[in-house]
């Protein structure tokens, strides 16, 4: 099935209600912090969920309508929302669970005695940047895949978060962070490649690294090709000589190091023209600098942009 990938930039708007717990109250047979809501009550904000609606989507949620049809909605995974309005135009949003409202929407159409479900509201203070990160650190259900994360990613820095902030309100780190900046800069048939599980995500973020955001798609429809004429779905790094010999020679990296090195300790070694001497001098300090570099913790704030 065709796959919609989720905009980054936002076409909704989020206004937090600072009386969403007393609404919820009015509307709930509950007193409690957890409020059973009619499901006809809660509503998806749209292009807000990141989630992409693939094969994979759906097979996750029939799984869940199919559960629900046979055990009820239970009562210990509550639904997330918040509230917007106020007095009369009350609207209740999901910000934590959508696949699970999804399935039991699904479930009810199909005979489900399901009228109303447990939810918990937002907590109050909560602003737009830390309800956004909720769809990934809040996330305790089917995790969010590489490509959904990076639209998460792409709305932070859209809205001026910083890398550090990124981090601390998602949990994902600096280098992932940059990765994930650098697909969301892609063609958009690109993305869509991975949204379609035609190319993984790691394999998009080496694509990007050897041919830039403005020639990855052409490499990445060269491999397309040539895994479908092998009668492949899915493409893999034979499928491309660059990627394929930076792949042979990140698994060898250990083994041709100790080689250099080894050459360059041999008394043989200065018997080498000075030109075969220099290069391999070369080498060496560019392993050594690397390994040195390796070792420092992450303290560049902005990484540089990878040029397309």
């Amino acid at each position: 099935m065709s796959s919609t990938l989720p905009p980054v930039k936002e076409s909704f708007a989020i206004e937090i209600s600072k009386a969403s717990i007393n609404h919820l109250n009015d509307i709930s047979d509950s007193t409690q912090k957890m409020f059973m809501i009619p499901v006809s009550s809660i509503l998806v904000k749209e292009d807000f969920n990141v989630r992409i609606k693939n094969q994979s989507y759906e097979d996750h949620i029939e799984s869940l309508k199919e559960s629900m049809l046979e055990e009820g909605f239970h009562p210990y995974e509550p639904l997330g929302v918040w509230v917007e309005g106020k007095d009369e135009d009350i609207k209740i949003f999901v910000f934590h669970g959508h696949s699970r409202l999804e399935a039991v929407k699904r479930a009810i159409k199909e005979g489900a005695r399901i009228d109303a479900v447990p939810c918990v509201p937002l907590p109050r203070g909560t602003n737009r940047e830390e309800l956004t990160a909720q769809l990934i650190s809040g996330n305790n259900g089917r995790k969010l895949t590489s490509i959904e994360k990076s639209v998460v990613v792409a709305r932070l820095k859209k809205w001026n978060c910083t890398y550090q902030e990124i981090k601390k309100l998602t949990g994902v780190d600096i280098k992932t962070i940059s990765k994930m900046l650098s697909v969301q800069e892609a063609p958009l048939a690109f993305q869509k490649m991975i949204a379609e599980e035609k190319i993984t995500f790691s394999m998009a973020c080496d694509l990007i690294e050897l041919y830039g955001t403005s020639k990855c798609l052409d490499a990445a429809n060269k491999m397309l090709s040539k895994s479908e004429k092998e009668g492949k779905k899915k493409v893999s790094v034979v499928h491309d000589s660059q990627l394929k010999l930076r792949k042979i020679l990140q698994k060898k990296a250990s083994d041709m190091i100790r080689v250099v090195s080894d050459v360059s300790i041999d008394p043989a070694f200065d018997m080498l023209q000075q030109d075969t001497r220099s290069n391999i001098q070369k080498l060496m300090d560019l392993i050594e600098e690397a390994t040195k570099e390796d070792q420092i913790d992450e303290q560049v704030e902005e990484p540089q942009k990878i040029a397309a």
